[in-house]
């Protein structure tokens, strides 16, 4: 790829015929993108061609095609002398699939470029291919939709209008080097790109919060339970403190405490509720399933490995294994940690419900 996109950016166009692909690219690269589709053949005929580093008219001459050089002329079978063209869309196409986008590919009207999609990534991205930049280029990135950021990737450098939206839009860059590599015969994303489409997601609601990363918050690395600590302070609302951050949520902020469906509250949140207020929930089977249920979303959530469980049954009773307070420490004493719509919460109906 590193020869390719020399070539690309001292000549400012790809080669066109196969022998100058062959060369650019290598034996085994070439290969991949003829079986890729990426390379195809066009109608028209060479007027030139460069073999072992020397420049031959092409002429047709009795009937056949020769390599007309200093010293000697070189036969070419009809087929090598047809151009031969990057399918660009073809690659778009590659690049989409690759980087899992969503949607299909489009070109840019009027600019050297595609959208490929976008990616369910951060706040959400919209991915461009640019194969050279232009004035056109950039008005293109410029229209998207305000919901999403400019994700670039570019086989040559991007103009200053190009950078220019990018910063605006807090888009993101990436030349089509430190995209692709090739290796074992076939082409696979980097693991710098890799790295970049783990971004956790960030729903587009400044409350709409799908891990701890997504709420702005460093990520620590191998995290454990002793850096977790929640208190409940109402029937709606939860303070967390994680890795010394400490934040204020509502309950449908956070994913893993909310029907998706239909926004309500779940039975993670109102099981968390019972345990801050030192209810009971016994290890029974429904028990056992919602232990289950929050053990999961909590490793999803917090970025905890297999091996740690948040929640664990001591003495028959399912207890928190992090720091798990609430700010109405009873409730009996205190109903207001419980909204009208539980004034007549009954636990064993929620229990049957589990």
């Amino acid at each position: 790829m590193k020869s390719l996109l020399n070539w690309q950016q001292q000549r400012k166009h790809f080669p066109l015929d196969v022998y100058t692909w062959k060369s650019v690219l290598g034996e085994s690269l070439y290969k991949f993108f003829l079986g890729s589709r990426f390379l195809r053949y066009g109608n028209s005929t060479i007027d030139s061609v460069e073999i072992n580093g020397n420049e031959c008219q092409v002429e047709y001459i009795d009937g056949k095609y020769f390599a007309i050089g200093e010293s000697d002329d070189i036969e070419l079978s009809p087929r090598n002398v047809l151009q031969m063209f990057f399918d660009k869309t073809a690659f778009a196409d590659f690049a989409r699939v690759s980087l899992g986008a969503h949607g299909a590919v489009s070109e840019l009207q009027g600019g050297d470029g595609f959208c490929i999609g976008d990616l369910s990534i951060g706040k959400g991205y919209r991915a461009f291919l640019c194969f050279s930049d232009s004035a056109l280029f950039a008005r293109s990135i410029a229209g998207i939709s305000d919901l999403f950021q400019p994700l670039i990737i570019s086989f040559g450098e991007i103009s200053s209008a190009t950078q220019k939206v990018l910063f605006d839009k807090k888009g993101k860059f990436f030349s089509i080097g430190e995209c692709f590599e090739f290796r074992n015969n076939s082409m696979y994303i980097s693991e710098l790109l890799k790295s970049f489409l783990k971004t956790p997601q960030k729903k587009q609601s400044n409350s709409d919060y799908y891990s701890w990363a997504a709420t702005g918050h460093s990520q620590p690395e191998n995290p454990t339970l002793d850096m977790l600590r929640i208190c409940v302070l109402s029937t709606t609302h939860l303070r967390i403190v994680f890795n010394g951050k400490e934040d204020t949520f509502e309950y449908r902020d956070i994913s893993i405490f909310r029907n998706e469906n239909t926004g309500e509250m779940n039975t993670n949140w109102t099981c968390l509720r019972l345990l801050a207020t030192k209810q009971e929930i016994p290890n029974d089977d429904k028990g056992k399933q919602q232990a289950k249920r929050l053990n999961k979303a909590f490793r999803e959530f917090f970025g905890f490995g297999e091996k740690v469980v948040p929640f664990s049954f001591k003495d028959g009773l399912l207890c928190a294994e992090f720091n798990l307070t609430s700010k109405k420490e009873s409730y009996r004493e205190h109903k207001e940690i419980f909204d009208e719509s539980h004034a007549d919460f009954d636990y064993d109906d929620f229990r049957g419900r589990l």
